[in-house]
């Protein structure tokens, strides 16, 4: 089950679509990959993503008409060799792929984040569609963005939301899209913030 959410300024007083909010552009699946670690979480410490990711990217480019953007976290002071030929692998198979130091953060923390900021890339305009996903899944089937097609006129499209609805859990950020313009209205990043910052300013 999937919800779609449509910006309360926007919405049509008939319940049709409404006329002011453009059909999207592109659609973008944003992951994410800690290249120098796992997480220690639920038994994934030794899982490979590093093999995930291109298997999962390929599902995606092949059976949708995304693009996916993968980020890569790493904690080593340099790009390694390994890592350079890994980015060329990803984007021989179409992907967008940014290569992105850890810093003062987890690598695996940061990882998780850096998703919702691809709409600051300069390869995504405001109007396009961007979807988070994890590097281990594994779609496998073009249906997968009906709801994005069916409802292209609204501006977030949360999956899964009936776990929340009846669970009471927050939703993932899994399979949560939303237009590029929109992710950054809800964020709220200031400009030239670091995601360190960011982070920060939330905790405190």
């Amino acid at each position: 089950m999937y919800f779609c959410f449509q910006a309360e300024e926007s919405a049509s007083t008939n319940g049709s679509e409404s006329g002011d909010i453009p059909k999207p552009g592109r659609l973008w699946v944003t992951m994410g990959l800690c290249w120098s670690s796992n997480t220690k979480f639920h038994g994934k410490q030794r899982f490979p993503y590093k093999d995930a990711a291109p298997l999962s990217a390929q599902l995606w480019m092949k059976l949708t008409p995304a693009t996916v953007i993968l980020q890569i976290v790493y904690s080593e002071p340099n790009v390694t060799y390994a890592l350079r030929r890994y980015k060329e692998k990803m984007e021989g198979y179409g992907a967008v792929v940014k290569l992105v130091p850890a810093g003062d953060m987890e690598c695996v923390v940061k990882t998780q984040i850096i998703r919702m900021f691809a709409y600051e890339l300069a390869e995504v305009a405001d109007d396009d569609i961007v979807m988070a996903a994890d590097v281990d899944a594994f779609i496998m089937t073009p249906k997968i963005t009906a709801p994005l097609r069916l409802r292209s006129r609204k501006l977030i499209w949360i999956y899964r939301y009936e776990l929340s609805h009846q669970m009471g859990y927050t939703f993932m950020m899994q399979f949560t899209a939303a237009r590029a313009a929109t992710w950054k209205k809800i964020l709220g990043r200031r400009e030239g913030e670091t995601i360190e910052a960011f982070v920060s300013r939330y905790q405190s």
